[in-house]
């Protein structure tokens, strides 16, 4: 028990703090040395991009500077539907792209084609006068090139104009082609470009009876669920994960109504891999349908300890669910009503995780009634009586077990050995040290990790005894677990 605690405190510090090697490497060390737009005309002819509208970027992970690409011609589709699809999706925290500059040839229409790559959708407005731009067509045959999600619009032309480039596309072409300076080559890349996302899944006006808020009310639902389908990371080597997800699964799914707020809570002992799980679940929800209104709570125990702990987890709610920038709320009762009235009118995927009390679940979750049909709610704690006091059935907690004896083995042998099996004395140091974790994910991580690069025996038995003779009192003063 003494070694199994200890390997908590040291866990859980890691988790915290991201210096989990370094952690506990002090911890064992002792005295020992262990190694640890718009498109107008020049009077030239020469195209230029001019001012539209402002949106300075804004770095995003993974390199993308902006989630959507508007990609359009004309000062007319500007003024009737650019115009508010753009701050339709900025208001949802959708950082948007389009022509904000005066981009000149050279280094600066070099730079548009850059953002063009690091977006993350790119949304080409197909109208009447799409075609006329070569810029238009260059950005649209990058977006391809790179390999980009593209969601396709056609604003008063059919698919079959793009696609065939007839209609409208038909004269535009024919400019080009008879254009003695345009690259011929070129040009038939750009008809190629044209017939590919022709055919890809966009929405026409058309479809919606020529009502513009309704085509702009469906292209920014989908630019949420798509720029809000980001996994998250699960673990380096996911043993065992699978058939926990699929429990879960089940609860969530159970029930003969599927319009029901479905809650789980996920109970155990710190170390057990509760997060771990919820994250796995999260993941596999992603694509279901939310609309982007999707959210995983981390560290709530450690982050409502904090000064107006609550009302930043509560903003943080509102910010990713319900798409509101710069909301004003004063104290956890405000945002528990801002966030019953606005989100009981949504489906939602909300995570809560590592929350220790009541208060924490009153004030982000206080009733199924705050969210909408459909929705799934999951909750990780330490604190089973946590989940029944805020009404969570006994039928629906889930309590994971800890990893069987080969699942321990294989998971410790991926970090320690890389997947290797161990010669010599290793195998049996590696045994104890596989039983001392106690089928504890993170224990066995650590573990692992600690001794990879480690190939001396007497720094494994060193490590190991270390750990046996770690007080009790050193672990009751850490109030980790």
């Amino acid at each position: 028990m003494v070694i199994f605690a200890a390997l908590f405190m040291v866990l859980f510090t890691t988790v915290l703090f991201g210096h989990a090697l370094e952690a506990l490497l002090r911890l064992l060390s002792g005295n020992q040395n262990i190694d640890v737009g718009i498109r107008g005309n020049t009077e030239a002819g020469e195209e230029v991009l001019e001012t539209l509208t402002h949106s300075p970027p804004s770095p995003r992970a993974g390199g993308s500077e902006f989630e959507v690409f508007l990609s359009f011609r004309g000062e007319d589709i500007r003024k009737r539907f650019i115009g508010h699809l753009y701050e339709g999706l900025e208001e949802r925290n959708i950082s948007t792209f389009i022509d904000s500059e005066k981009l000149k040839k050279g280094e600066e229409i070099n730079k548009l084609f850059e953002y063009t790559e690091r977006s993350k959708i790119f949304v080409p407005i197909f109208s009447e006068r799409f075609a006329e731009s070569k810029w238009c067509l260059k950005e649209v045959t990058k977006s391809v090139e790179c390999g980009k999600e593209i969601v396709p619009v056609f604003f008063g032309v059919e698919p079959s104009d793009v696609r065939n480039q007839s209609g409208p596309f038909k004269s535009a072409f024919k400019d080009h082609q008879s254009n003695k300076k345009q690259n011929q080559e070129e040009v038939r890349k750009w008809r190629e470009t044209l017939k590919k996302v022709a055919n890809l899944s966009g929405f026409n006006l058309k479809d919606m009876n020529g009502d513009e808020a309704k085509l702009k009310r469906a292209v920014i639902e989908i630019g949420l669920d798509k720029v809000n389908k980001k996994p998250l990371e699960v673990a380096k080597h996911p043993i065992g994960i699978e058939s926990h997800v699929e429990i879960v699964k089940k609860m969530l799914e159970n029930g003969d109504n599927i319009n029901d707020v479905h809650v789980v809570g996920i109970h155990g002992m710190g170390g057990l891999g509760k997060t771990t799980i919820a994250k796995a679940v999260y993941n596999e929800y992603l694509t279901k349908g939310f609309n982007g209104a999707n959210c995983f709570l981390s560290n709530i125990r450690e982050k409502s300890a904090q000064p107006n702990g609550l009302v930043d987890l509560q903003k943080q709610l509102i910010g990713e669910v319900l798409k509101e920038k710069n909301i004003s709320v004063s104290d956890a009762a405000q945002g528990k009503f801002f966030i019953k009235d606005s989100a009981s009118r949504k489906r939602v995927l909300l995570i809560l995780d590592d929350v220790d009390s009541v208060e924490q679940l009153d004030a982000l979750a206080g009733g199924r009634d705050w969210f909408g049909s459909g929705s799934l709610i999951i909750i990780t704690t330490r604190d089973e009586e946590v989940l029944l006091a805020s009404n969570v059935k006994q039928d629906e907690i889930y309590k994971p077990q800890e990893l069987n004896e080969d699942q321990s083995r294989e998971l410790f042998m991926l970090h320690a050995f890389s997947g290797e099996q161990p010669q010599g004395e290793f195998v049996n140091l590696s045994h104890q040290l596989v039983a001392a974790a106690g089928g504890l994910p993170l224990t066995l991580e650590v573990f692992g990790s600690l001794l990879s690069s480690k190939r001396n025996v007497q720094q494994w038995k060193y490590t190991l005894e270390k750990l046996k003779r770690i007080p009790p009192s050193r672990v009751q003063q850490r109030k980790y677990f």
